[in-house]
């Protein structure tokens, strides 16, 4: 009986240690494709039809895929760790095609999902340029 009530005791602590997932992640899993973005100093536009950009994010992860579905040629890739909290987005960079300088870098964001749209907008550092805007706007895959 006591190693049952040792069993039962232990696996409580470890449910009760295990990191608890805030509705922010769960809202947040899964694949987004942009519809429309702004970079830098161009103005907000709607995407191409055939120039898909999707962003994945797991409970810790993420990643980004560009390319053309016309040509089959992919434009470039990124991902890395994230956190969230609340409406901060903050996103560390491992890896991305287009500036090199970039990767180990974290950038903050403000993030919220609003009526199925996730909308990601800040700044971050891009080709020296250290307040590059980004502003994304995207609809649920998944």
């Amino acid at each position: 009986m006591k190693k049952i009530f040792y069993l039962v005791v232990a696996a409580l602590l470890v449910v009760a240690a295990a990191p608890r997932e805030t509705p922010a992640d769960v809202q947040l899993k899964g694949t987004w494709k942009i519809i429309r973005s702004q970079y830098g100093d161009d103005p907000m536009k709607e995407r191409e039809k055939d120039d898909l950009t999707y962003k994945m994010f797991t409970g810790t992860r993420w990643s980004g895929i560009f390319y053309n579905s016309t040509t089959k040629a992919i434009g470039g890739s990124c991902g890395g760790t994230y956190t969230i909290n609340g409406s901060q987005y903050a996103e560390t960079v491992e890896y991305y095609s287009w500036d090199s300088a970039v990767c180990g870098k974290t950038f903050t964001f403000t993030m919220t999902i609003e009526n199925g749209m996730l909308h990601q907008k800040g700044t971050m550092e891009y080709k020296g340029n250290k307040n590059y805007i980004i502003e994304e706007w995207y609809a649920r895959v998944d």
